[in-house]
């Protein structure tokens, strides 16, 4: 997944992040809820 900094103009440290950090936050800004991430990632909900 590679998303461009133009993408979130107002937090343009996202793209640096390392994945585990990133795509969590980047599933969330897409409109998915905690659950799904949480299902899709198998990591536990107070983590994302």
């Amino acid at each position: 997944m590679v998303y461009q900094l133009k993408v979130f103009p107002k937090y343009p440290v996202i793209p640096i992040l390392e994945p585990k950090y990133r795509v969590p936050f980047v599933k969330y800004f897409e409109g998915h809820k905690y659950e799904e991430i949480v299902r899709e990632m198998n990591i536990p909900i107070g983590t994302v």
